[in-house]
């Protein structure tokens, strides 16, 4: 896979060709990826892929007019015609004031903290033991639940290094890494059914990877739980949501929050920052610096370098996520065009400690499907749990559904818990809300 320092030669002298050929303002980003996926179906191979890729993507600034173009072929002469070729259809395009790169202010001072987003073990490759480790999941998953029909395990590696540059003499450079095991059992259930549990983790090092056999086996302990699993009574019930799915609420807050949606008008938060629109026990921040974390960075996709930023700060809305060209237009400083790591303020126990307050409540553990109006704040999904009887879990629920209004739901919330999920770039903990109606039967 190409070095740090050869990506950065060839970002190089693209830019002067843009240069050369007329461009005012240009990005260059340069990437190289290596991906390595083994699947097995109960023990045989079901799926082997690796792949090699190599994309250079620009970004082309002419007279106020803008365009973004991609390519894989990074020919000393490919990369000539591809960037003549490119400026001339920029040239076609509308005018737009605000499309140039950002100020140099939000492109300088690049943190020198070491993130360890580099593991030199799998940049090395393990795929030589992925199928031992798949085994080692299917074995833990069937001696969990000898019952099962089908067990799904995977082991995949990735190792990547991209260099982003600017006309502006911007130069940023990443190299990371991510090994991921997962496993999906499947049971059969009553009346022909079949019940299904996974698990999966995502890490940046192999040192800090779990035990596949932990894997196969809470995949297979979770499959095992939905045995019996219909839908309880429609009403109103207390309800703890599972801290993997938790970010499910963010996702919305996050889409609320862009920009571009805030700008368009588009949005049921566009006019909300400095208000309460969440429970005081909300506090959620942008942490781009946290080692080892799925969404940690230095700089973002248009070279403006990261900083730590308050989102919400006990149930306040406090930042909107605007890049450059957005700040522009709506006459304000950007912050970036998305987030990087999303954390929160946690609270004293975990989600299956709080479930020993309800008498009678529904403790999620998977959303299905559903729908946001970021406009009206609206949503419906579908939902999977366990019903919760005097402090415990019981019987297994699904086909039922939630709906309502984000802002509703946000102020519905009643406890953050301690068990910040890692594995994903929002490190949701388990949360508790207050009654909601839950349809079922």
């Amino acid at each position: 896979m190409e070095k740090i320092s050869q990506l950065k030669d060839i970002a190089k002298k693209t830019l002067k060709e843009l240069q050369k050929g007329g461009a005012q303002q240009s990005r260059v980003k340069l990437g190289s990826r290596r991906n390595f996926r083994l699947t097995t179906k109960n023990g045989e191979t079901e799926l082997l892929k690796e792949s090699h890729s190599l994309g250079l993507g620009l970004t082309i600034y002419c007279n106020n007019r803008f365009g973004v173009f991609s390519t894989s072929d990074i020919n000393e002469k490919s990369i000539e015609n591809f960037a003549a070729k490119a400026i001339s259809m920029v040239k076609l395009t509308d005018q737009d004031k605000a499309r140039r790169l950002p100020d140099k202010k939000y492109t300088q001072g690049i943190s020198s903290q070491d993130l360890q987003l580099h593991d030199p073990v799998i940049a090395n490759s393990q795929k030589k033991i992925s199928l031992k480790l798949c085994e080692q999941i299917t074995q833990a998953a069937k001696k969990a639940a000898p019952e099962a029909v089908n067990v799904q395990a995977s082991y995949s590696e990735a190792h990547h290094r991209s260099v982003l540059l600017t006309s502006q003499d911007f130069e940023g450079d990443t190299e990371g890494t991510m090994a991921t095991l997962g496993a999906t059992v499947y049971i059969k259930d009553q009346k022909s059914k079949r019940q299904s549990g996974w698990d999966w983790r995502t890490w940046r090092h192999w040192a800090d990877m779990k035990p596949a056999e932990e894997i196969g086996k809470l995949a297979a302990e979770r499959a095992l739980s939905r045995r019996g699993a219909e839908p309880t009574t429609t009403g109103k019930y207390p309800v703890v949501i599972v801290n993997y799915w938790a970010d499910y609420l963010v996702r919305m807050v996050m889409r609320g929050i862009s920009g571009a949606t805030v700008f368009r008008k588009m949005s049921c938060l566009g006019d909300k920052k400095d208000k309460i629109i969440a429970s005081n026990l909300l506090t959620l921040m942008d942490e781009p610096f946290i080692p080892r974390a799925m969404g940690s960075r230095k700089f973002d996709g248009e070279g403006m370098v990261s900083n730590t930023m308050p989102i919400l700060e006990n149930g306040v809305l406090k930042n909107y996520y605007f890049d450059s060209y957005w700040a522009r237009k709506a006459g304000i400083e950007p912050t970036s065009g998305g987030p990087s790591n999303v954390t929160f303020k946690l609270g004293s126990r975990p989600g299956l400690e709080m479930i020993k307050d309800l008498e009678l409540g529904i403790f999620i553990t998977n959303f299905i499907g559903g729908n946001f109006n970021s406009v009206s704040g609206d949503f419906s999904t579908g939902i999977m749990g366990h019903l919760v009887e005097k402090g415990r879990l019981t019987r297994p629920v699904c086909e039922m559904n939630i709906a309502g209004n984000l802002l509703t739901l946000l102020k519905s919330i009643k406890e953050i818990g301690n068990d910040p999920y890692p594995y994903m770039a929002v490190r949701s903990p388990a949360i508790r809300l207050a009654p909601i109606m839950v349809s079922g039967v």
